[in-house]
């Protein structure tokens, strides 16, 4: 998976490989597992939306929830059409089975893992290892790669726009700015949250704008904007069109509006400890939210077995206290690279939005897009902290470029 230019007679490099044929070995092993023994587990609530409109895209060309008693399309404004279309893709066309677009998914959490280490390569090669190896041992995104859900596509896409984007940051090349565009519009049609994220990278544009003091990147600013505005109006024409509203996705409504942090204290005056007034509240909820986001491990209880949900903890929480290390020294350490903040900006801007839109959602599932731009942080920690306190610990040692 990672470059082989380096010498497998180093005991270093040697564990290193050893730990990516592990952590390959359990992915593919639950996938085994699961297939023969929990073959339910890959279909969850969110799944019988993704495999109709997959149905309908391969049938009938329409992004629709099927079609009513006058024959008529019962068109989806809920959804947005990129997941779907990549089942219709491989189950409709191709023929691929459940089970092996479960098996596709865990290929693209290894390509993110792979894309994460060549990312950090860029930054410095001592945490490019470890950056990788954060990514492939995640156990939220091995779980959720083996189900039938956005989060494993989107994951990969994220983890595109970062090396694109990080790449952009060296160079301010003009085509690296029009393809990261790109990217984030697929990204948004697999997930609406990544809609929001482009007026979102306006602000960093400008950060960068403030740094560099170059001219070219106004021109960016716009260029950016405009490829993204250009590549999602369609979907909003359609929306307008068949529904009366420009939005990308009414699924704010069952999310921000619903459930959402905001007006939820008015919502929750019955729930809340007399006497806590407003400010209390939301302080009180945004931390546990946060805690919950990030520190939940993720659950095998898919699976349907004791034993691996049991596993799955005992490996989970000692992992989430690594990284959590790692990725506070290393926001401690960011000094003046804004390679390392646009990476905690973007982490900053998915804790943000899913607080705001869920409250207390599924913590270990919302955190899985932010995984890849967490493990370079999290490597950049561990590095400097081993450099400072220990001369004798060491990781796997980088590979040349």
């Amino acid at each position: 998976m990672f470059s082989m230019s380096f010498d497998l007679k180093n005991k270093k490099n040697k564990y290193f490989v050893l730990i990516i044929l592990a952590a390959l070995a359990i992915k593919f092993g639950l996938w085994g597992y699961a297939a023969v023994c929990a073959p339910e587990g890959k279909f969850q609530i969110d799944s019988s939306d993704y495999m109709r409109t997959a149905k309908m895209l391969a049938e009938h060309g329409v992004f629709a929830r099927g079609i009513n008693q006058q024959g008529e399309f019962q068109y989806d404004y809920y959804r947005t059409p990129g997941y779907p279309l990549f089942l219709a893709v491989l189950n409709g066309i191709l023929r691929v089975p459940w089970n092996g677009i479960i098996f596709i998914q865990l290929l693209l959490t290894a390509g993110t893992a792979y894309l994460t280490y060549r990312t950090a390569l860029l930054l410095d090669a001592k945490i490019a290892p470890l950056s990788g190896l954060i990514v492939l041992l995640d156990p939220p995104v091995t779980i959720f790669s083996l189900i039938i859900a956005t989060e494993t596509l989107f994951l990969f896409f994220m983890a595109l726009f970062m090396l694109v984007f990080v790449k952009y940051m060296k160079s301010y090349a003009f085509k690296l700015v029009l393809l990261s565009a790109l990217i984030l519009v697929l990204a948004a049609y697999v997930r609406p949250i990544a809609y929001y994220l482009a007026p979102a990278m306006v602000l960093f544009f400008l950060y960068l704008l403030v740094r560099t003091r170059a001219k070219r990147v106004v021109v960016h600013i716009v260029l950016f904007i405009g490829v993204f505005a250009v590549l999602v109006g369609p979907w909003q024409v359609r929306n307008k069109r068949l529904f009366g509203s420009n939005k990308f996705s009414s699924i704010d409504n069952a999310t921000v509006k619903a459930v959402g942090l905001v007006g939820s204290y008015a919502k929750d005056r019955e729930k809340i400890p007399p006497g806590q007034g407003p400010v209390g509240y939301y302080v009180r909820t945004t931390s546990h939210c946060l805690t919950e986001l990030m520190t939940r491990p993720g659950s095998l209880k898919y699976f349907g077995s004791v034993p691996l949900k049991v596993a799955g903890k005992i490996f989970g929480y000692p992992f989430v206290v690594f990284w959590v290390i790692g990725f506070l020294a290393g926001l401690a350490r960011m000094k003046g690279d804004p390679a390392l903040h646009f990476l905690a900006y973007i982490v900053l801007y998915f804790i943000c939005v899913t607080i705001m839109a869920t409250i207390l959602g599924e913590g270990s599932r919302f955190r899985v897009p932010m995984v890849p731009f967490i493990a370079i942080l999290s490597a950049h920690g561990w590095v400097w902290l081993r450099e400072k306190y220990s001369r004798n610990f060491s990781f796997p040692a980088g590979f040349k470029r």
